[in-house]
């Protein structure tokens, strides 16, 4: 019973890890898609500084004082980023003005 249990558990943490990898590639397309702009992070004075993104409201760059590069990282579904609470957030208050 127990080798039951631990297949039913491998089964489920592949199918999670494989559906994550097919997310991550969706997410790095769009980021890829929409960033027009060139975005650097030379203002970043402290390590997880976010930006909003120029090109897409669902979009922001994460910058950190050790990296040059931008990184970004794509709101959840429905979701803008809000530059004011610097974080991601329901559409009707993240105020984009794109």
């Amino acid at each position: 019973m127990l080798g039951i249990q631990r297949l039913v558990f491998l089964f489920i943490f592949l199918a999670c890890v494989v559906e994550n990898k097919a997310a991550d590639t969706s997410h790095s397309k769009r980021c890829m898609d929409k960033s027009v702009t060139q975005v650097t992070c030379e203002g970043a004075t402290y390590d997880g500084y976010f930006m909003k993104h120029p090109d897409d409201c669902g979009l922001f760059y994460y910058c950190s004082t050790s990296q040059s590069e931008a990184v970004c990282v794509e709101c959840p579904d429905n979701q803008q980023f809000n530059a004011k609470r610097q974080a991601c957030d329901a559409s009707y208050r993240a105020n984009c003005d794109l």
